[in-house]
């Protein structure tokens, strides 16, 4: 995902610790409104059929919409789309057709061989983006304080599943996989640790509330919500289904 460029020393995860993964947090919830699988590109990961069959099968029944996110670089296989079918994965198929030079033949492709199948999918063109960290390899000059109104109005959604921890920012979290910031481990939730009794810390740790009201990306990034925007070649959101 985000900071792909800074990472030195890429990985691919083993499917049977992706297995753990997934135990350690369905164990620990009892619903879940999205749940989605990315990357990296998740067509290059070699286990992927196995994951969204392992997942469907164990704990469809947890997850109200099955997500995987794709680059649009490489066609599924017919068995990928028999298993994205079957275990109902919804696609985000990212159309870059307008900002990167010879996309556009793969990416109809793509979209040709998920219709082919039936596989629900959305083709996802953004109209705006913004750079989470303008002063990237900086520490911004303020005060412990004014970090944590940062973190609390900047209003992240998204928490990333690793080592059977779940973040409290995934943005951070790839920063840290990147070397761009230190690992700190109250940035994290371990969901082994979650039984009846602290329950409502978990969840008050999926509300944003943390140890130090803040994750360590903080020190240098811009928010969520930011005015940081970078004005994509083309314009206009395209939405189908």
């Amino acid at each position: 995902m985000n900071f792909n460029p800074y990472i030195k020393k890429h990985i691919t995860y083993s499917l049977e610790s992706l297995k753990e993964d997934c135990d350690a947090l369905f164990n620990a919830i009892d619903l879940i409104g999205r749940f989605q699988i990315t990357g990296g590109e998740p067509l290059f990961y070699p286990h992927l059929i196995e994951l969204i069959k392992y997942i469907g099968q164990n704990y469809g029944g947890k997850i109200i919409r099955f997500e995987l996110v794709t680059n649009s670089t490489i066609t599924p296989s017919d068995e990928l789309c028999d298993a994205m079918r079957e275990n109902k994965i919804y696609v985000f198929v990212d159309d870059y057709r307008k900002n990167v030079k010879g996309s556009e033949s793969n990416y109809l492709k793509v979209i040709e061989k998920l219709q082919k199948f039936n596989v629900s999918f959305r083709e996802n063109c953004v109209s705006t983006w913004f750079d989470l960290t303008p002063n990237l390899n900086e520490e911004k000059d303020i005060t412990e304080e004014e970090t944590i109104d940062l973190f609390t109005n900047c209003e992240c959604p998204w928490s990333t599943l690793n080592n059977k921890s779940i973040s409290a920012c995934n943005y951070s979290l790839y920063s840290t996989k990147a070397g761009i910031v230190k690992f700190d481990e109250r940035d994290y939730y371990d969901l082994t640790k979650v039984n009846k009794a602290n329950k409502k810390e978990f969840i008050e740790f999926r509300l944003r509330f943390n140890e130090r009201g803040y994750v360590e990306l903080c020190k240098r990034c811009a928010g969520f919500n930011n005015n940081n925007y970078i004005e994509p070649a083309v314009q206009i959101p395209k939405y189908s289904k």
